[in-house]
Order: structure tokens, then sequence, then C-alpha cells
């Protein structure tokens, strides 16, 4: 889990991307004010916006059959960034620059396409500022160059197949999907592990839960204002490795006992 996409060659795109991808949305799309700047970094519409730009963008440099494909893997996938965090703020052009890890989960029956992971993330950077034009609020992402190759080169066209076949033939392809995976394959009445109901992942646990995306926003706090008493760059080394092993759990019991420790070790920097 969390491990990026096995890439197809496409270097051509390598320049286009390095510049950063970005997107216009509407006037009715601006920055947060409630929270302030930092609170842009975490907003809903500014994921959803990323969002948008990384499928928008893989969309261009897929191939014909992929590209047609995209739009409902897109739809279909779930994106959070983990722990924003607010870089800079630009008073005079009101330009928010942050950073933080983007997290997608794919639907299931995608993932063998993608690497064979089911989920997947990225340390990104993301701006967000008023348009020049007063037409809206342009968002722009940095750092996402593997990711959208890694969804561009993915071949989809099987799993587009099944989402316009008929049920009686979804159910087949299901069921030969299952083949040596069969419940029972003996016939004794002793289901083999395959059989086992698919773990959670921690996206699904941090959207479906609330206690868990409170404690996750308590925690962004936390980390912001360590980030700004540290001046020895250590909060942020020892980032990836609590990231790594929170994205090792696969209950809401490990996930509370990863955010004590956390917390714990977070507020030591508060001062």
């Amino acid at each position: 889990m969390g491990a990026l996409f096995k890439l197809g060659a496409l270097v051509m795109a390598a320049s286009f991307l390095s510049a950063g991808c970005d997107r216009v949305a509407q006037s009715g799309l601006g920055l947060a004010k409630a929270g302030g700047p930092a609170q842009t970094c975490a907003d809903a519409q500014t994921i959803e916006q990323v969002k948008a730009i990384i499928f928008d963008n893989a969309r261009k440099l897929a191939s014909s059959a992929t590209k047609l494909a995209i739009p409902e893997l897109a739809k279909q996938s779930v994106v959070k960034i983990s722990l924003p965090l607010l870089d800079e703020y630009n008073k005079d052009t009101k330009k928010v620059s942050c950073s933080g890890r983007v997290e997608i989960t794919f639907p299931d029956g995608a993932a063998s396409a993608l690497g064979g992971a089911s989920q997947t993330s990225l340390d990104i950077k993301y701006t967000a500022q008023p348009a020049a034009d007063g037409s809206g609020t342009v968002f722009t992402v940095y750092g996402a160059d593997d990711l959208l190759q890694g969804i561009a080169s993915a071949d989809l066209s099987k799993w587009a197949a099944r989402l316009d076949a008929p049920p009686q033939a979804e159910a087949s392809a299901a069921s030969e999907d299952q083949g040596s995976r069969d419940p029972d394959p003996a016939g004794n009445g002793v289901a083999s592990p395959a059989a086992q109901p698919r773990l959670p992942t921690v996206a699904e646990m941090l959207r479906d839960d609330p206690s868990l995306a409170a404690r996750e926003r308590e925690l962004a706090t936390l980390y912001q204002n360590a980030i700004e008493r540290d001046v020895t760059g250590q909060v942020k080394r020892e980032q990836q490795a609590a990231l790594a092993e929170r994205n090792s759990c696969d209950s809401k019991t490990c996930l509370e006992r990863w955010f004590r420790t956390r917390v714990a070790a977070l507020q030591a920097w508060q001062g």
C-alpha cells in the first residue's frame, strides 16, 4: 500500500509536467476564508481541484483506450491529502502555497491495471491563487509527474469494458476472475483465506469515521505548529517514517494508537 505505479515510458511528457499542471475553478470556488490560508490547503474544494488536475492531465497523456476510461476512474476514485501544510502565503497576490501527501484509493477491479496496488500516495506541492481577471481561482499542482504517468500508461481497457458489459457478462467475468480463488474448491465446507472480507484501507477509514477524521485535523494543526518551531528539519524527516507506519494500519484500533503516539511526539514541539 502506498507504492507508486510501475511506470510506462512517457518521456515526452517530462518537460510539460515539471512546470506544474494548473486549472481555473469557477468563481464560486474561492479560497477558504474561515480558517485563513492554512485552511485553504486542507479545504475540500482544494482537494477536489487537485484530484481534477491529476486525472485531467493523466487523460491528456493517455492512449485512446485509457483516455476514454480515465473520467470514470476519476469518478470512482477517492482522493485525500494527508497532513496538508501551509508553506507560504503572499499577502499581495493572495497566493497560497501548500505541500502534503496525496493519497488515491482506486475502485475495485482497476487495481490490476495500475500496478496491482489499490492505493497509491505521493508527496506534492500545490498552490491556489485568485485569477488576475477575477474569473475564479487558479489551482496548480507540482511534483505529480510519476502519478500522472502511472495512470496514463495503465491499460484500463478491460476494466472499462466491464463497466459497459451487461449484468450477465459482468457476473461471468467476475466468476472467471475468482477461478482458483473459489472459497471452497474441494467442496469440503472450509473457506479458503481468499474468501475473507477485504480489510479497509487507511484512506477509507479516515473518510468514513468522523472521530478519526477529527483526530487527523487535530494532528495537522500540531504538525503545522511543529514545523514553524523546528529549525533543524527534524519534524519533516520524521514525517515520512510516521506516515509509512500509519499506512500499515488495517484497523481503527491501530490508527487510534498511531494518533496517540504521533500527537504526543508533536506536542513536544509546542513549547
